[in-house]
């Protein structure tokens, strides 16, 4: 293997078309496990409802959001509020998938849809790491089991599950593309306007990465850096395409992790039906 060609971002879809049952997305685990989770959650003081955003919701949404991102290495401060009101201008319907232990709101999702559009899309996301009681399964999972519930009940064909930088492990999360693996949804070369499209050798880790523009005609501006995959401690994921809008059909891993951990640790990854990945060790 030689050059590499990838986007900087990915987005993830989900078709509706042909669903009947939102369990019917998921794996036959992650499927047994949500369905166990719902009916525990019935039984207890916990529970999902679906809520339009207005002010009230986004008041209690925001603190814990801002919290839960202030957290992160290189927090990504989003002017929700702006967003929000826009999309709402534009004639749009947003909502949240809230999840609550009594009155207590303790996170949610929100989503948008419009009469118009044949899509529901997902923007933001924030639940707590744990809650008093035990799950089969993420409450982030079980939140997108009654998410696509929902988009089947206002009949919509498709479902977009956010974008995100590619290079997970440099500047995603590794475990944010298993998850939206694992939610059912396939992975797509974003559309988004000017985004860059990267060449590189595959195995010169200090080597030159040349940025095109998403045409793939000639670099910006001649411009060339290193995207150096040895400046994490960690294994790098990259998803590999550079038309707007394929679906990804290939995908390079570059492991620390010894082989056998890994098939265990990231079979989702190592083994997908919807793209090949090559694995290329850094033992270096």
């Amino acid at each position: 293997m030689e050059n590499i060609i990838y986007p900087q971002n990915i987005v993830w879809h989900l078709d509706l078309r042909q669903a009947e049952d939102p369990l019917e997305f998921f794996g036959k685990t992650t499927k047994k496990r949500i369905r166990q989770s719902v009916e525990l959650l019935k039984d207890s003081s916990f529970k999902f409802l679906y809520e339009k955003v207005d002010e009230t919701c986004l008041n209690k949404f925001l603190p814990i959001y801002r919290a839960n991102i202030a957290q992160k290495e290189n927090p990504k401060i989003i002017d929700i509020v702006g967003r929000v009101k826009e999309k709402i201008q534009e004639g749009n319907t947003v909502e949240c998938c809230s999840f609550y232990d009594g009155e207590i709101f303790l996170g949610g999702v929100i989503y948008r849809y419009s009469e118009q559009d044949q899509d529901l899309k997902i923007h933001y996301r924030v639940f707590p790491k744990e809650i008093s009681l035990k799950l089969p399964i993420n409450i982030s999972m079980i939140a997108d089991y009654f998410i696509y519930k929902r988009a089947l009940e206002l009949k919509k064909v498709l479902l977009s599950h956010g974008q995100d930088r590619n290079a997970y492990g440099l500047h995603s999360a590794i475990g944010l593309a298993m998850f939206k693996l694992q939610a059912g949804c396939v992975p797509k070369v974003a559309t988004k306007e000017n985004m860059p499209i990267f060449s590189r050798d595959a195995n010169d880790f200090l080597g030159q990465t040349v940025m095109f523009n998403n045409a793939h005609e000639s670099p910006v501006q001649d411009e060339t850096f290193v995207h150096d995959f040895t400046s994490t401690d960690g294994d790098v994921f990259i998803f590999l395409g550079k038309t707007p809008g394929e679906y990804i059909e290939e995908a390079v891993f570059y492991l620390r992790t010894p082989q056998e951990k890994a098939e265990e640790k990231y079979s989702i990854l190592l083994n997908n039906p919807h793209f090949h990945t090559i694995v290329i060790h850094l033992d270096i």
